[in-house]
């Protein structure tokens, strides 16, 4: 799977910037819309269980009573699987995925060009 992530972080990074029609593809799903919310402003290298939890903040939008750990659970491997590789894809961000854990590096030269 680690191969698997760094070839898209190396294809990503290649590419000048996503169409227009990835880009909306990308904004059309409101867990992403809240992943890239929490990640524009952001600059460094973030473990992917802490980014999971500004992404269920964001969500819950300052709710915590709705808070579960199902739901943590469910963003957690929403955003592994489905989420971060489509932000990867487009060059949004950049995936490290070690014996460690699995780091997001958000790319915030194309955030500003893109969105």
């Amino acid at each position: 799977m680690s191969s698997q992530i760094a070839a898209r972080s190396l294809t990503a990074a290649e590419s000048t910037q996503p169409s227009q029609d990835f880009v909306g593809r990308i904004l059309s799903n409101s867990r992403r819309r809240a992943l890239l919310n929490v990640l524009e402003s952001r600059e460094g290298v973030f473990e992917l269980d802490r980014v999971a939890e500004w992404v269920v903040a964001e969500e819950l939008d300052g709710d915590w009573s709705a808070f579960d750990e199902e739901k943590f659970d469910r963003v957690l491997v929403t955003l592994y699987h489905n989420h971060l590789p489509m932000l990867a894809d487009a060059g949004f961000v950049d995936l490290d995925d070690t014996d460690d854990g699995v780091f997001v590096c958000p790319n915030q030269d194309l955030f500003e060009q893109a969105l």
